[in-house]
């Protein structure tokens, strides 16, 4: 008789059947002696032999599961036998489903004593995993998951593993998505920075928002588009006429043509640092804000829904295209332009002035984002462009200093501030 038991993740979790099935008297061979219940089973004075050796021997998966399910039915064939698996013993474990599967072939009876399993454990840390997708971190090359299930990604061993997840995994959730590793919240980026792994180490990924898996795919649609052969301007322009008027026609498959041309065209744009696909569908839902903001409720109400932890650059241009939706606002950007200005003043009278300095650097930076909404640019790409600018010139300054034998540490402002205007009269003719 074969008496398959869950040992559940921590020793808390040991089940009253487990704890029966371990004081029977009969062997008990454990998959890993790396749990607690190893160590509870010591000072219980019960012996134990586990399956840790074999997986020093090969690094084939498949064949350690064959050699675990070998030495767990030739110690059946002698006596009734223990087998202790992690988790909740099921047949989720490779080992159980093997076992089991061969027991049955060779008429050998065998009987399952359920524990804790990760999926509950995992459920207990955040309040309930309806439908999740459970895999193993070894099995999950290559594999594509369902963002609109929780996932638990288990068996996280190594740094390394852990790194390799999630470089597939970021490529279907934000970086900065939260997620649960073992016992603490941190972002999907973070997956490989943790201080500790072993067999026990699990994630959990909550589904994404339906909002955000469209989103996702629609950068993935993006990428896919990047890889065309780029076309003329004028040709994208008068496929998306054509595929339109042919809507009526077939309405599934002609709008799938219509967002097809509309993707192709915002990456022939965003190419060219025009707009990008965020600032599309960020105009969208100024154009909705707007119209709803003038149908009914308040305009400062409009204002409070806007979430929080978007960035400050869009929530200051969110709520100054509300204001503007009730005519608070100026005709000419160049009126805006002299906002700018005067609060740059007020700023500099205040430069050393720790309580007041926050607010009037808040207020210079709002008013340059009007100058931006005002003139059709969006505070986001327009920041991201000047940091990539000085980012190039600063490379340019090190690669050069570089080739000069200095050291950037040694070297004077004067002396970089020259470096940087060489590279800005380099740019000026590329």
């Amino acid at each position: 008789m074969i008496t398959v038991v869950g040992l559940g993740i921590t020793l808390d979790n040991l089940t009253m059947g487990a704890i029966s099935a371990l004081q029977s008297g009969k062997a008990v061979l454990l998959r890993t002696d790396v749990t607690p219940v190893a160590k509870w089973l010591q000072e219980q004075e019960i012996a134990f032999s586990s399956m840790d050796d074999l997986y020093e021997q090969t690094e084939d998966y498949d064949e350690v599961i064959s050699c675990i399910t070998a030495r767990v039915l030739r110690a059946a064939e002698q006596s009734d036998v223990v087998y202790g698996v992690l988790g909740g013993g099921g047949l989720m474990d490779a080992t159980v489903q093997a076992v089991t599967k061969a027991a049955k072939e060779q008429d050998i009876p065998y009987e399952m004593i359920p524990g804790v399993g990760l999926y509950e454990q995992a459920a207990m840390q955040v309040g309930g995993l309806d439908n999740a997708a459970v895999i193993a971190a070894i099995d999950f090359q290559n594999s594509r998951v369902d963002v609109s299930r929780p996932l638990i990604l288990c068996e996280l061993n190594d740094r390394v593993t852990a790194s390799e997840c999630k470089l597939q995994l970021l490529e279907q959730y934000p970086a900065e998505w939260e997620i649960y590793v073992t016992n603490q919240r941190i972002a999907l980026e973070e997956l490989d920075r943790i201080e500790h792994y072993d067999h026990l180490s699990f994630a959990v990924l909550p589904a994404l928002p339906n909002e955000k898996a469209e989103m996702l795919n629609a950068e993935q649609l993006m990428e896919r588009i990047a890889q065309e052969d780029e076309q003329e301007e004028s040709v994208l322009k008068n496929r998306l006429v054509s595929d339109a008027m042919q809507v009526g026609e077939d309405a599934e498959e002609g709008l799938s043509a219509l967002l097809l041309d509309i993707f192709r065209l915002c990456r022939y744009y965003t190419d060219r640092d025009e707009f990008t696909l965020y600032d599309l569908l960020t105009d969208a839902s100024y154009l909705m804000t707007e119209k709803e903001a003038v149908k009914g409720g308040t305009v400062t109400d409009s204002m409070k829904d806007i979430p929080k932890n978007c960035s400050a650059l869009l929530r200051a241009d969110r709520v100054q295209a509300l204001a503007k939706a009730v005519g608070f606002d100026w005709d000419d950007p160049k009126d805006a332009l002299q906002k700018v200005r005067e609060e740059a003043d007020e700023t500099e009278e205040v430069l050393h002035n720790a309580d007041k300095l926050p607010g009037e650097l808040g207020d210079l930076l709002f008013a340059a984002v009007n100058v931006c909404r005002m003139t059709g640019i969006s505070p986001e790409t327009a920041l991201n462009l000047t940091t990539e600018k000085f980012m190039r010139r600063f490379a340019y300054i090190e690669r050069t200093a570089y080739a000069q034998g200095k050291d950037l540490c040694s070297m004077t402002l004067e002396e970089m501030d020259a470096l940087w205007n060489e590279a800005k009269k380099k740019e000026q003719f590329t």
